[in-house]
């Protein structure tokens, strides 16, 4: 892993550098096999009624989810555009909704990421992945 061991100058004069926005995006990437699964985890021991109201399969289509909020996420910090990533929450709450699953689930889930990146990314990296990326998405979602 070639940004292994390079730490992120978070933020240099209001920017974050490529350097630090590429070894923060690979990093979710790297991270994203435990991440999913602790955020679909926490959500669901915050949620327990989820698994009866929406099935077995709802897990596992909730994991999916969280990977692919992963990807987008990373992405948006790659190409530090924080828009990427409210731009899939936004449709994404539009697909749920379609489905009659209400907005909160969706928010719920985007705090139990936070919480999961909390446990597992550097600290530096998190306050950047949360506050400028993450919290784009969770603006969308707000109740």
């Amino acid at each position: 892993m070639q940004h292994q061991n390079k730490k992120a100058d978070v933020v240099s004069e209001g920017k974050i550098s490529e350097t630090s926005r590429e070894a923060i995006s690979e990093k979710i990437e790297d991270l994203k096999p435990l991440l999913a699964p602790l955020t679909t985890t926490l959500h669901y021991s915050k949620q327990p009624e989820l698994e009866a109201k929406y099935g077995p399969q709802a897990r596992a289509r909730c994991q999916e989810e969280v990977e692919q909020y992963l990807d987008n996420l990373a992405a948006a910090v790659l190409l530090d555009k924080p828009e990427v990533f409210s731009s899939f929450i936004d449709w994404s709450n539009k697909v749920h909704l379609s489905r009659n699953v209400p907005t909160a689930i969706l928010r719920d889930n985007l705090e139990c990421m936070a919480e999961a990146l909390r446990q597992y990314l550097p600290e530096d990296m998190q306050k950047v992945v949360i506050a400028h990326y993450l919290s784009a998405g969770l603006d969308v979602v707000k109740s």
